[in-house]
């Protein structure tokens, strides 16, 4: 029985740190591109989308406020971090 304890509490703090902000299908996109390539620009992303650059930077902030993505080091060279789903 344990185990369904533990489970229960970190689900229930998981979903209280991404603040349950529904995603929208881009930002969803974003999320399984950053995954695939974590060294991705923001333009490179952009034309992925076909959305401009200030719409990426937009979704990107969304993303890291609620916790899905982290910037790892400079934002040339550096990489995207995914957490979780």
């Amino acid at each position: 029985g344990e185990k369904n304890q533990t489970g229960g509490q970190s689900g229930g703090q998981t979903g209280g740190q991404r603040k349950g902000i529904p995603l929208s299908d881009k930002q969803k996109k974003i999320l399984e591109i950053l995954k695939k390539k974590p060294q991705i620009s923001r333009k490179e992303l952009a034309e992925e989308l076909g959305i401009n650059t200030s719409a990426i930077q937009k979704h990107l902030m969304k993303l890291k406020e609620a916790g899905y993505i982290k910037r790892i080091g400079p934002d040339f060279g550096g990489h995207w971090e995914v957490s979780g789903e």
